[in-house]
């Protein structure tokens, strides 16, 4: 109840009010500790309140009106303002280089003896160690890992990077997202699938050289994802062409990582359907999730959930619950997924609100069915006992509450001191059997009262305890034996910002990444465990959420799919005019630094190997982000 409609109870039991709202106050507007504040009772311990809010809210300020899947259409509701770069955390400890590195490094010019370096990770493994070089000297350039050619080769222990051109946040975006889509079997099939008459080369093409003179969208994702395959020798390149390729169509301006997200999916299925059309449902099927609402004349379909501000919480199942059926469960039954997509994608979006109390907790697993007509219904019932308890403690509460208080006066005061009178009347005059006999009932009625009293708060004490038993965020609870019965969607991606992202192996471990691109160019690589990644995340998103955070779900059985994806001819043909290539530089960059000649082997035209003294000056932490336009992908043709 409100605080005003607790207030005239205990008018009507004859408090004043100006007591009865401070009590009030100073108890969270609790009926029965406010009772115990105004008359202290020595008897026994105040009972438990269940006079609580179903769904804890990360912004409980939040109008009720505001409780709405954005909106229900497929335009992300925008912020007012363009998200920028956050200012991370600052320095760590100097990095400490052996003498080979050391002497490799200074090649380029660089002073490496610098003392410390600026570390803006989030994610973060703890062996994790930086790997970027900066100049004390002005006038010599910072390091280039472009410049690098032994770092150019694909080394087993590190997977295959998209580098951005610059660090600008939405157009960086697509690197992590297109190197996570392309860990998706399923999304590897599909675009490689289609088979253009021609893709060009330009033995520079990983540095944005172009490779035709108009190449489309479409063709620039094939040519990247092909790279990320294992059939590429290289180690990393820009998606400087893709970003080139999508400005030239792009119509919109987008000024959120949601906006751009969406735009990026929507761009996938339409070009590549437009190119073949027997992609598109499949493509469909990876990227729509399809909802059904009264708000709604016909089914949409959502390739993204933009999650704002005031709808941050603790664990996915909060945000989703009120996202889906509101804060108060009201709309369980009418809001429903219809059909789930292959990959789901959850963007928060970059405000610089945070998460109370503890921080966002990562899930490893998510069960979309619950919120689908078959299972809904297992939260409606939860939700409706959680209900019922809540009538039966307030009906509970205000029993004793009628006991313990009649017109402003303790009731049990009242019969103490009614019976303490009576007896001196006993005593001192003439015995009388109607005094005697008002004794005894009054005795028994403060009998009755006491134990009532105690009864009942035994029963508070009960259903809090079994209101405290059914937790309705807990998927284990809310599924119970059906769980084991259904089939997860799997955490596989998780994007702090262009430059710093992680996603999960298929041996089960997560790569780390991080990347420098203002001024030095270069990125580490950690492999670090789903605890530290969680704990990092929790922090991140407790203090501020500055850049955002998007994460990506995959249907297990999906992103575990260990069939074998064939490229079309034409790539393959592309992928190997590279590796012959890679192989000459490497070769020509043995030949002129005869120094270093004895750290590779190149034989037979396999890049596979290279010799371990060379892997030794591969820093082992890497990270890659890319370059991409955030402007509209449509209309495109070849």
């Amino acid at each position: 109840m409100s605080l005003d409609e607790n207030i005239s109870r205990l008018v009507d039991m004859g408090f004043d009010p100006q007591v009865a709202r401070e009590a009030l106050t100073a108890t969270n507007n609790q009926l029965e500790a406010a009772i115990n504040v105004i008359y202290p009772s020595e008897e026994t311990e105040p009972p438990p309140s269940y006079n609580q809010e179903l769904i804890p809210l990360a912004n409980p300020e939040q109008e009720a009106a505001d409780t709405s899947l954005g909106e229900f259409t497929n335009k992300p509701n925008i912020p007012p303002s363009k998200p920028q770069r956050p200012d991370l955390p600052q320095p760590t400890a100097p990095i400490h280089l052996d003498d080979d590195l050391r002497s490799k490094i200074s090649q380029y010019g660089y002073d490496v003896d610098h003392d410390e370096h600026t570390d803006s990770r989030i994610l973060i493994g703890s062996n994790s160690s930086a790997s970027s070089h900066s100049s004390l000297d002005l006038q010599q350039a910072p390091y280039n890992i472009y410049d690098d050619i032994p770092r150019t080769v694909r080394v087993s222990s590190i997977p295959p990077l998209l580098f951005p051109d610059k660090p600008d946040l939405l157009e960086g975006y697509m690197a992590p997202l297109l190197m996570i889509l392309s860990r998706i079997p399923k999304f590897r099939e599909l675009i490689l699938k289609h088979q253009f008459f021609n893709y060009g080369y330009a033995p520079n093409w990983w540095r944005s050289e172009q490779c035709l003179p108009n190449a489309l969208v479409t063709q620039e994702i094939q040519r990247l994802v092909a790279f990320l395959s294992d059939d590429s020798k290289r180690s990393f390149a820009t998606i400087g062409n893709l970003t080139n390729a999508t400005s030239k169509i792009s119509t919109d301006d987008y000024d959120t990582i949601s906006e751009f997200i969406l735009f990026v999916f929507k761009a996938v299925v339409d070009l590549f359907g437009k190119a073949d059309s027997s992609l598109r449902k499949p493509l469909s099927d990876l990227f729509d999730t399809y909802i059904d609402s009264p708000m709604l004349s016909t089914e949409n379909s959502y390739k993204s959930f933009t999650i704002e501000p005031s709808f941050f919480n603790t664990d996915i199942y909060r945000i989703m619950h009120s996202l889906m059926w509101d804060r108060d469960f009201s709309s369980i039954g009418l809001n429903k997924f219809t059909k789930v997509s292959d990959l789901l994608t959850f963007v928060f979006d970059n405000s610089g609100e945070r998460v109370e109390s503890d921080g966002f907790m990562l899930a490893s697993e998510f069960y979309p069915q619950i919120y689908t007509e078959k299972y809904d219904h297992l939260i409606q019932e939860k939700v409706d006992l959680l209900e019922s308890l809540k009538e039966e403690s307030a009906k509970v509460t205000s029993e004793m509450l009628r006991l313990r208080s009649y017109k402003g006066k303790k009731v049990t005061g009242l019969l103490d001191s009614a019976v303490g009178y009576l007896k001196e009347q006993e005593d001192s005059e003439e015995s009388s059997l109607s005094i005697t006999s008002a004794i005894t009932e009054l005795s028994s009625l403060q009998s009755h009262i006491i134990e009532t009293g105690k009864k009942d708060a035994l029963r508070l004490e009960e259903i809090s305890k079994e209101r405290n038993s059914i937790d309705i965020f807990d998927v284990d609870y809310i599924l119970g034996e059906e769980k084991s019965k259904l089939e997860p969607w799997i955490l596989v991606g998780i994007i702090v910002s262009e430059c710093q992202f992680s996603f999960l192996s298929k041996a089960g471990k997560w790569g780390c990444f991080f990347c420098e691109v203002e001024g030095t160019k270069n990125f580490e690589y950690d492999e670090i465990t789903f605890e530290e990644i969680q704990e990092q995340i929790r922090k991140y998103s407790k203090e501020g959420f500055e850049s955002g955070l998007t994460l990506l779900y995959v249907r297990k059985s999906v992103y575990l799919d260990d069939s074998k994806v064939e490229m079309n001819e034409k790539l393959r043909e592309f992928i190997d005019k590279d590796n012959e290539q890679l192989e000459k530089e490497l070769t020509k960059y043995t030949l002129s630094n005869p120094i270093n000649s004895s750290a590779m082997e190149i034989s037979g035209g396999d890049l596979d190997e290279v010799h371990q003294a060379d892997k030794d000056n591969i820093p082992s932490d890497i990270v890659l982000t890319p370059d991409s336009s955030d402007e509209e992908m449509e209309g495109e043709d070849r």
